[in-house]
């Protein structure tokens, strides 16, 4: 296959990919809008539900590759809309760590129950949900190479 040819099928590829990618997104955010949040907001909250320790903001902008001062301001929102609280660390004062509140911890669990997501993904057999998980991981690994090493530090296998 020529150099062209290759770049014409990856476009291709990618064409594809950002069109599902959107068709899915506008279909989950139909979701969470019926539960006054909005998908960043939703990544945000499943974060701090499964870390093992609550997470500073600067552990949440790597984790979803936003700037801190970009997450400072929606924890700040989520903060007014009761979904969040930020509590001093106990052991570094001048730091802040992000827990849920039990409205957090409610609209976390019915934004789990994605009927949409289950729909879509139960068109794939298990063998190929396991198979697109692992390319998805390849890509957004090799992807990751070539971005700021702090924002690698965070991201799950």
């Amino acid at each position: 296959m020529s150099k062209n040819k290759t770049r014409e099928e990856f476009y291709k590829l990618w064409v594809l990919f950002q069109q599902s990618h959107y068709a899915i997104e506008q279909l989950r955010q139909k979701e969470l809008d019926e539960l006054g949040i909005s998908m960043t907001q939703a990544t945000v909250l499943s974060i701090i539900k499964t870390m093992n320790v609550p997470p500073t903001p600067v552990e949440i902008s790597r984790r979803i590759f936003r700037e801190p001062n970009t997450i400072s301001e929606l924890i700040n929102r989520m903060a007014k809309q009761g979904l969040i609280t930020k509590v001093k660390d106990l052991e570094r004062k001048n730091m802040v760590r992000i827990v849920l509140t039990p409205k957090g911890e409610d609209i976390y669990r019915q934004a789990r129950t994605a009927k949409y997501m289950g729909e879509i993904f139960t068109t794939l057999a298990e063998a190929d949900i396991k198979q697109l998980n692992h390319y998805l991981k390849l890509l957004r690994n090799r992807a990751m190479g070539h971005i700021d090493v702090k924002q690698q530090v965070l991201v799950t296998k």
